[in-house]
């Protein structure tokens, strides 16, 4: 059995990470239109740090955040994986949480994995399964990594992306459930962009070997997973 940390890359390339969002500021007074509007109004790619648990509504308008993150999991390629954990590190400082939420992965299926577009705000470019029983809440800690460990729909999803890349994703239950916030509630993460990985969202896979790689190893052939 071994277990191996994955993470995205910086900027416009694969495996990326970045958010789609719709702004109470430009637009939003009705909730079904900003939960199901085709385009977001920003897409960040490069930014060190940004929003991932908003979803809120100031005065009579509301925001939405959606939030992907790859991993390539090539290196694992033909192994079975037994468990899975996505960490996100939260800023020490700013956000509110007014209103609860909680954060939950989702699958995400995005044009392209070296980018963030407004066109993948689209909901059906978002699962609605959580893949983990229990998300991070607005309330939690700042300031260190919060652990999302996934549930068995969740160890499925990366069991198959298993030689390739996994498209994963945030939402907060508001938004999966279509529950209208009614206050503020947000809160911003380190992305890959930040320097080095110490604070880098990540994905912690635990994986043993498949059938082929297990002959491959009693023949005497090295296995390195």
């Amino acid at each position: 059995m071994s277990t191996t940390t994955f993470y995205p890359t910086a900027g416009a390339n694969s495996p990326v990470d970045g958010n789609v969002i719709v702004d109470d500021v430009t637009l939003g007074t009705v909730w079904s239109t900003v939960r199901s509007q085709s385009n977001a109004d920003h897409a960040y790619v490069t930014d060190t740090n940004q929003y991932t648990f908003r979803t809120e509504k100031i005065s009579s308008r509301y925001s939405i955040d959606r939030s992907a993150f790859l991993f390539d999991l090539t290196s694992i390629s033909g192994d079975t994986v037994t468990g899975a954990t996505m960490s996100l590190y939260l800023l020490p400082s700013g956000g509110s949480t007014t209103q609860a939420v909680t954060l939950f992965p989702v699958t995400s299926s995005l044009a392209s994995n070296a980018n963030v577009v407004v066109g993948d705000y689209a909901i059906a470019n978002w699962g609605s399964t959580k893949l983990a029983d229990t998300g991070i809440a607005n309330s939690a800690t700042k300031g260190q990594y919060q652990d999302m460990t996934f549930n068995a729909s969740g160890v499925t999803v990366v069991d198959n992306a298993t030689g390739g890349v996994v498209s994963l994703g945030t939402r907060s239950d508001l938004d999966i459930d279509n529950t209208a916030p009614t206050a503020r509630s947000y809160w911003q993460i380190y992305w890959a962009d930040q320097t080095g990985t110490a604070n880098d969202p990540k994905l912690t896979v635990t994986h043993s070997a498949g059938a082929t790689n297990e002959v491959a190893s009693i023949n005497g052939i090295s296995n390195t997973s």
